[in-house]
């Protein structure tokens, strides 16, 4: 039932997700396109959702990762009227961290 407590809040089991979401293409068109997203979890009260990406490599830029999960979540059905967390899972601290990425030991104290 519970997973754990990030910045305060506790969120139910991490999954990831794929399914899809409807773009306008350049032409002003509605386009389906597919999603996949590495982490997503529910706070406990079902007011937050919990977006994640999780990258293994020591050279990324965090607000470049972010700003994509921004705007993926945006088209993202389940997010209406929630509050959205947005949260890297890294194994170094990205350039441009926004203070919202957690390396393993973060990981691993959260357990």
């Amino acid at each position: 039932m519970s997973g754990n407590t990030i910045d305060g809040i506790s969120y139910g089991i991490a999954r990831r997700w794929w399914g899809k979401i409807t773009i306008m293409s350049e032409e002003g068109k509605p386009e389906s396109r597919d999603v996949e997203l590495d982490v997503v979890a529910e706070s406990l009260d079902h007011g937050t959702i919990l977006i994640g990406e999780c990258k293994w490599t020591g050279s990324e830029n965090g607000r470049l990762l972010t700003n994509g999960l921004k705007k993926t979540a945006s088209l993202l059905p389940f997010t209406k009227g929630k509050r959205i967390v947005y949260k890297l899972f890294t194994k170094t601290r990205p350039e441009e961290d926004a203070g919202n990425s957690l390396l393993p030991e973060d990981i691993l104290q959260l357990l």
